[in-house]
């Protein structure tokens, strides 16, 4: 992962806050340890930490390198054109925020396989962060019922419909800015949208620029 701040292009601070403390504590000792974070100033609320000079900003994106690190160690992590429970790449992606949504879309594609990102533009970089879920299934449910309403499609499990509809749109999509970026993301599939077919769905832990 990139570990300049100006890299990145959107972090989700609703899964990094949902799962880091659900990381064991034995864990999260060894990980914090590995990245050279202080955990006792990290916990501290931002009110204690500000005579120690660990800016909230700066406390973000150390819990996001926390969360990475134990996702990637921990949870079955993919590529695109294997995604498993998360997956993770470099590419040269497309990215839109469709008109009158709270949706940010980051649109790509491998030899294979297109994929398509989606997440809260609360979370994109100069937007004004949002935490309004807590739980996984509630981010889905959010997200799905977000992007059904910025795409202008239903959300179903008809592999051939969804993947017809999206192949159309996601071209659209691409006209928008291009970026190579590198992501790690956790694959969307939850019973509603489909698990296999020509499109991948994901909504990013994170997207930065490529570090080459």
């Amino acid at each position: 992962m990139n570990e300049l701040k100006d890299n990145y292009v959107y972090v989700s601070d609703a899964k990094v806050n949902m799962l880091y403390p659900k990381i064991p504590r034995s864990l999260l000792n060894k990980i914090a340890a590995k990245l050279g974070i202080n955990l006792w100033l990290l916990n501290l609320n931002f009110e204690e930490r500000r005579d120690h000079l660990l800016t909230e900003e700066t406390a973000r994106y150390q819990r996001l390198d926390i969360v990475t690190n134990y996702i990637k160690k921990n949870e079955p992590v993919g590529s695109i054109d294997n995604p498993k429970k998360y997956f993770e790449g470099t590419l040269a992606m497309h990215w839109a925020r469709p008109d009158n949504s709270n949706v940010a879309l980051f649109t790509g594609k491998t030899d294979q396989k297109s994929v398509l990102l989606a997440g809260s533009s609360y979370h994109l970089s100069g937007y004004h962060r949002k935490i309004e879920v807590d739980s996984d299934l509630q981010i889905d449910v959010v997200l799905l019922k977000a992007l059904e309403e910025a795409l202008k499609i239903p959300v179903t499990n008809d592999i051939i419909k969804y993947d017809n509809q999206l192949d159309y749109i996601i071209p659209r999509l691409m006209a928008g800015p291009e970026l190579k970026v590198e992501f790690l993301a956790r694959k969307l599939d939850n019973g509603q949208l489909p698990s296999e077919g020509k499109v991948v769905y994901g909504t990013p832990v994170y997207v930065s620029l490529a570090s080459d």
